[in-house]
Order: C-alpha cells, then sequence, then structure tokens
C-alpha cells in the first residue's frame, strides 16, 4: 500500500511522501502555496491541480487526510470556514475519482499520534517527525503532513506501531474512519 499524507490549507497545503533513493525510502513532503491575491475558485483549481500532480507521481492507494477541525471558532481573512470546506469537498471528490482511500483524521488524533496528547503545539508534532524520521521541515504543513503519512502507515500497518508508545496511536487511530 501506497500512503501520501495531506494537511489542507488554503495557503499552505502539505503533502508528504516517501520516494525511493540509494539509500532507500526517504520521507519527503512540500507545501502547496497559491500566489497570495490568488482567491476563490482560482486558488480552489491551482491547488486541486498541484494535488494531481504529487498523486500522478506517486500514485497512493491510501492518503490520510487532515479532516476539518470545528473548534476554535470561525478564521478571518483567506481561510475562511466556507473555503476549507470548498476545498476539502474539491480534494476528497479528486481521490474519491481516483479509487483512493480517504483516511480522515480529525487534529486531535494527530497529535494523540504523534505526541501522546491531543493539545500538542505544532512543534511537538515536528519534534515526533524529526524523532522518528531525522528530517526537519521548513513549515509546520510539511511536518503535519509528514505525521499525517506515519499514522496512515500504521493503519494500514500495525505492525509498525511502537510498542512503547503504541497504546496512545492505537486510540488515535481509532478517532480515524476511511471516506468512501
Amino acid at each position: 500500500m501506497i500512503v501520501m499524507g495531506m494537511d489542507p490549507s488554503l495557503t499552505g497545503f502539505g503533502v508528504a511522501y516517501r520516494f525511493v533513493s540509494g539509500s532507500g525510502q526517504v520521507l519527503w513532503a512540500s507545501r502547496i502555496s497559491p500566489p497570495n491575491k490568488m482567491r476563490g475558485v482560482a486558488r480552489l483549481v491551482y491547488i486541486e491541480n498541484a494535488v494531481t500532480g504529487f498523486i500522478e507521481r506517486y500514485s497512493p492507494t491510501l492518503v490520510a487526510y487532515e479532516d476539518y477541525a470545528f473548534a476554535g471558532g470561525r478564521k478571518r481573512g483567506s481561510n475562511t470556514i466556507f473555503g476549507i470546506g470548498e476545498l476539502g469537498g474539491v480534494i476528497k471528490k479528486l481521490l474519491y475519482s481516483r479509487g483512493i482511500a480517504i483516511l480522515a483524521v480529525p487534529p486531535t488524533s494527530l497529535k494523540l499520534f504523534a505526541t501522546g496528547s491531543g493539545r500538542a503545539e505544532k512543534e511537538e508534532v515536528a519534534e515526533y517527525v524529526y524523532r522518528t524520521e531525522g528530517v526537519r521541515f521548513k513549515t509546520s504543513d510539511q511536518s503535519d503532513a509528514a505525521a499525517l503519512l506515519k499514522m496512515g502507515e500504521a493503519y494500514a500497518n500495525s505492525r509498525l506501531l511502537p510498542r512503547t508508545r503504541g497504546h496512545y496511536q492505537r486510540k488515535a487511530l481509532a478517532g480515524c474512519s476511511i471516506v468512501v
């Protein structure tokens, strides 16, 4: 199973994937950043096209996708609640139409999986990625996407869960659902 992690956002969409290099499989993450002045449907199409490129290049069979965060009230500016909903619909439709399974991961489950606490800060998730993969990324979008990829891999193969921390990671995975 080929897993990809996606941390959706209208301004900094994280995508994580593994590729084969001379030294074996490498976890990497990219960030899709539409031009600042791009808005509305044009921005949705820009992100959809970029995600399509990653899908075509890496051919995932499962995407661990950070689902909507309902806590914290409405965001102002470009990341409105409606814009995030539209983006989620566009990307989920794209994945569905290509036969790619979607593991919907609540933000608190991602944090629980990576740190043991559903209230962890983004820096703690980034530290988990560094500690387990030896890679630091420039943005939290990339680190979150990388942690989502690792979560998707654990969902696909529970033998990847460490024996010492597997209890809270199993609890985090239990909070996720496959979208069909």
